[in-house]
């Protein structure tokens, strides 16, 4: 249970001097993985754990020349698995040379693992199973790699894969051929459209994190400002319209993260010093996985 405290972990430092250390994600253990404020090719992305430094460095050879795979981490599971992209050596069939392009990459006791087409990918996240989600830069659109396989989140070229739960729910968005924006959850194979909301029906849906029930943490976004909202299987609501009691927020801007416990996590404006931006976390109000009622937590004080 977070005790209210916060710990200031430093900077990295290393052959080039001080450096800014940026978090990207955290698992149940408390390892960190981030990346450099200012990075160049040669370093390695950091992971903090116990109170250490230590670095993921991989190479790739291409063309005969050896350098940096530069892995851009953008997770962590609860497994120590790290998600990101790095550099790759793509040779077409019949080329003489290979060209260095950018793929989703999977970092495994000491071992980076490709994922995604080899013409091209981008990771977005992973599951506490290795699964990992993201977007094909091989015109099909999405992708889901597990098991060593590749496969298609959504049937449509224009799809991107967000983020998979626990037990391979996963969500995203594709458009139309007119470009509107839609959000889809595929629910291991059973494919639907997350509906827009009724109280923000000009506001398009984007997906960012989804629960093992397919309740989706989302963010209402165009025609003005962006705000939370939630995907409960059925409805789309405003994140607002579900919180019970006093709100200590005038507004709520994003939902980022939900937990498969129901609990909601985002940052949105304090009514209480000024309309700053705060993080909130929303409770709910019976703890179950599929939010209806939530309290609000202002957790920056």
């Amino acid at each position: 249970m977070y005790d209210g405290s916060v710990k200031d972990i430093g900077y990295v430092v290393d052959d080039y001097g001080q450096e800014i250390f940026e978090p990207v994600g955290i698992n149940d253990s408390d390892v960190i993985v981030g990346a450099y404020a200012f990075n160049t090719s040669d370093r390695g992305a950091p992971l903090y754990a116990a109170g250490n430094f230590t670095f993921i460095k991989q190479s790739i050879v291409c063309n005969g020349e050896t350098s940096p795979a530069v892995f851009d981490p953008v997770g962590i599971n609860n497994s120590g698995q790290v998600v990101g992209n790095a550099y790759y050596c793509y040779k077409a069939e019949g080329a003489s040379a290979g060209n260095v392009l950018t793929r989703g990459a999977l970092y495994t006791d000491a071992t980076l693992t490709y994922v995604g087409p080899a013409i091209g990918s981008r990771a977005f996240s992973v599951n506490d199973q290795g699964s990992v989600v993201g977007q094909a830069l091989d015109g099909t659109g999405s992708f889901v790699y597990a098991d060593g396989t590749n496969t298609v989140a959504y049937p449509s070229n224009s799809a991107t894969a967000k983020a998979i739960s626990n037990n391979g729910y996963v969500v995203g968005t594709f458009s139309d051929p007119d470009l509107t924006s839609h959000a889809f959850l595929n629910k291991n194979g059973e494919l639907s459209v997350i509906p827009l909301s009724s109280a923000y029906p000009n506001k398009t849906v984007s997906p960012q994190s989804v629960n093992a029930s397919g309740v989706v943490a989302l963010i209402l976004m165009g025609d003005g400002a962006d705000i939370a909202g939630v995907y409960d299987g059925e409805k789309t609501y405003a994140l607002s319209e579900l919180v019970a009691g006093e709100n200590p927020f005038s507004s709520l801007s994003s939902a980022v993260s939900i937990s498969d416990t129901g609990y909601i996590t985002g940052v949105g404006y304090s009514s209480s010093d000024g309309n700053y931006v705060h993080s909130y976390l929303a409770i709910p109000v019976v703890n179950k996985a599929i939010p209806q009622v939530l309290d609000l937590l202002l957790l920056s004080q």
